[in-house]
């Protein structure tokens, strides 16, 4: 693996191990004859903000076709980032979650106004909840969404989550233009792009699905189908040692972490538990499209493919980049607008007066 190798060996192994911990419970005939879906219009074509109940009743729809059954869904929607915003929209998700026989999904606000966003959103969310529901999770804690993401793949939407792990969005209002960029997924690029080599060597129809993967995905996806030819990937990997199932280990390991670390705090240290926990190492994130780069060596981000390096902070950074927010967004829209408009009638007035003086000149030489 010499040629893109841009996976992680811990998150190669936490795949390993939740594949085959996923085979137990779903079955590896039923991956074998689950559907492919490469697009998200599949599920939704149109691009027309969507109504409460549009919205379920496109989750009713994943639900189905995926083969979570057709038990309702219910969408609990999330109404802004501030702290009592977050908490009443926790307290919402856990009292839909104790009605018996429903699927619970969050969604954000902003996707009603993008159907085929959304649509992904609810691929990963209608996943977890499936396993959850089934019995297989212990409650959707750290490692649920991950695992939701990676039964998704198995049940043949990999290819629209490993093609969507990082959306850009370009707008204008006429004098000024916007990029924005959004991470989607927990698991990586090349780890969704590894999990999709899995499914397509398991169903043996690899040239159909490496046709469907945009380029960078697709590399990754090529390479580890070669290297299935001569070694096939395990199928009942080890559980990782360093993987933590609940909060409560999570916090016991950080304080004993901590406790053995001069001048250390719980606080300040957490353990090293790749992509379902924060992770104790500096983590970092690529400035283009905040792609997480922990763990690469120097080289080209397998999102955005810009070059970086972990020890030169001028093209990564190890805060997270947030995304421009809708109403922030559209409030700078309105201003620009505004110095748009005062600019141009401000020309006019300008240019009437200077006409007007000019003819009271030439009448009155």
């Amino acid at each position: 693996m010499s040629e893109v190798n841009v996976l992680a060996d811990d998150e190669r192994e936490w795949i390993d191990w939740r594949w085959g911990w996923l085979i137990e419970r779903l079955g590896a005939e039923r991956v074998q004859i689950a559907q492919v879906f490469t697009d998200p219009q599949q599920f939704v074509a149109t691009t027309r903000p969507l109504s409460h109940d549009g919205m379920e009743s496109l989750a009713g729809r994943i639900a189905s076709e995926m083969g979570f059954g057709d038990r309702r869904v219910v969408i609990v929607t999330s109404h802004g980032e501030t702290v009592d915003e977050l908490n009443d929209y926790e307290q919402r998700l856990e009292q839909a979650m104790q009605e018996p026989g429903v699927f619970v999904a969050g969604v954000g606000h902003e996707e009603f106004a993008a159907p085929q966003r959304a649509a992904i959103g609810l691929i990963r969310s209608l996943s977890a909840a499936y396993l959850d529901r089934m019995g297989w999770l212990d409650g959707m804690g750290p490692g649920a969404r991950v695992a939701g993401e990676l039964a998704a793949v198995m049940l043949g939407a990999g290819v629209i989550l490993a093609n969507n792990t990082v959306i850009t969005q370009n707008s204008s209002d006429g004098a000024f233009s916007y990029f924005r960029t959004e991470r989607l997924s927990d698991l990586s690029q090349p780890g969704l792009a590894y999990a999709v080599a899995r499914f397509a060597h398991l169903r043996g129809e690899s040239e159909d699905l490496l046709k469907s993967l945009r380029a960078d995905p697709r590399a990754v996806c090529k390479q580890y189908l070669t290297s299935f030819e001569s070694t096939p990937p395990p199928e009942d990997a080890p559980k990782p040692d360093w993987v933590l199932d609940t909060w409560e280990q999570i916090e016991a390991a950080a304080e004993a972490e901590a406790q053995q670390q001069e001048g250390w705090t719980e606080d300040d240290l957490l353990p090293a538990n790749l992509h379902e926990v924060e992770s104790a190492r500096t983590r970092f994130y690529c400035k283009a499209c905040a792609q997480e780069l922990t763990g690469l060596p120097a080289g080209t981000c397998p999102s955005c493919s810009k070059p970086f390096d972990p020890e030169d902070l001028r093209t990564v950074t190890t805060i997270k980049p947030k995304v421009i927010s809708e109403r922030k967004h559209n409030a700078i829209a309105k201003r620009n607008r505004f110095v748009k408009r005062l600019v141009k009638y401000g020309c006019y007035f300008l240019g009437a007066f200077f006409i007007i003086g000019l003819l009271i000149k030439c009448a009155n030489p």
